[in-house]
């Protein structure tokens, strides 16, 4: 390493509290010699830590206990998940099933809650056959499968847990690069996968065949991250690079029947990027706000109206990722601690 390249950044590690051997020198020495922007190189180091303490950290050790979240108008009760590890964090994704199962995803293994919140089971992902893959979503079906998307491929595993077995779901048609976000469609039996780097959404029958694809970037969603349908009919995506939240006919897919501006006038004006939300059962949505490297983001509350109410004030060492509404309350995940927070 060049004496050039040590005098133009500190000797940090990519984790503040460890030292040499630094893979961070080594990361930034190969964007620098070849000319990345700075942004870039942020953006890869980045993810590479969370690979690291996603994969290469210690077992965890699961439990519980009561925990207070306050917000800008009120205290509300929460629930925690805490590890011993300071190394795991997590969860990344979570969902629930009809029955009130919660669903989550720490450190490559799935564990599951039951509706009063107790551990009813812990997965390793190996015993799924998953390995190594990094998972987006999760997705309790009606039929009592979950489905598993991952950055691998085939994207979309159908899993029975009690069986401890996984099959592709997708059976024709295009893959997904990335099953970024999934939803289904019970009013016609279809499932709507969010295929963000290609800004399209993708539409499987219950058989997993291919029956229909959204248009792209070009004139309609732009690195699109979740979809969320209603009763009414409406498919309602985060459309992130568009900074805005748009419901579309569920059927098409095309036509907009509202669109919904996410402007951060109550936490940071940078955070304006919408990478998660959910409609929860009192019409209000909940909206995770990104900055420009989609992390360090913002959970505001948005009314019927479409007007920001309230951004939580969460601890300085959280970042948001996950939303998820049930019938009496929403579940938020943040990275930088194992804790599952409630909302209601």
């Amino acid at each position: 390493m060049s004496n050039e390249a040590r005098k133009r950044r500190p000797p940090l590690g990519l984790f503040l509290d460890q030292s040499s051997p630094r893979l961070y020198d080594s990361v930034v020495e190969v964007f620098r010699v070849w000319h990345y922007s700075r942004r870039t190189e942020e953006a890869y180091i980045h993810w590479i830590r969370r690979y690291i303490t996603a994969y290469l950290a210690k077992p965890i050790s699961i439990g519980f206990s009561p925990a207070w979240l306050s917000t800008s108008m009120s205290p509300r009760l929460s629930l925690r998940i805490f590890s011993e590890s300071r190394d795991v964090h997590g969860p990344t994704v979570l969902t629930s099933d009809a029955a009130g199962k919660v669903y989550i995803n720490v450190a490559a293994t799935l564990h599951v809650l039951d509706a009063s919140g107790k551990h009813a089971d812990t997965i390793p992902l190996a015993e799924l056959g998953l390995y190594g893959a990094t998972l987006t979503d999760l997705l309790a079906l009606p039929d009592g499968r979950l489905l598993i998307g991952s950055s691998g491929n085939p994207a979309i595993q159908a899993c029975d847990l009690a069986l401890r077995r996984c099959a592709p779901f997708i059976q024709s048609g295009a893959q997904p690069v990335s099953a970024f976000k999934m939803a289904w469609d019970a009013q016609r039996q279809h499932l709507l996968v969010v295929d963000g780097e290609r800004h399209r959404i993708l539409v499987y029958n219950r058989s997993g065949e291919l029956t229909f694809e959204s248009r792209g970037a070009e004139g309609g969603l732009k690195l699109p991250n979740t979809v969320q349908l209603t009763a009414e009919g409406k498919a309602i995506i985060a459309d992130t690079n568009h900074h805005r939240l748009v419901a579309l006919d569920a059927a098409s897919l095309s036509t907009e029947l509202w669109e919904m501006p996410v402007s951060n006038k109550l936490g940071n004006f940078r955070r304006v990027w919408p990478t998660d939300f959910v409609l929860a059962g009192d019409r209000r949505f909940w909206v995770i706000l990104d900055d420009d490297l989609l992390e360090n983001g913002d959970v505001l509350l948005f009314d019927p109206d479409h007007k920001p109410v309230l951004r939580l004030a969460l601890p300085t060492d959280w970042d948001p990722i996950k939303l998820h509404a049930r019938d009496s309350d929403v579940l938020l995940a943040g990275y930088g601690s194992v804790e599952l927070v409630r909302v209601s």
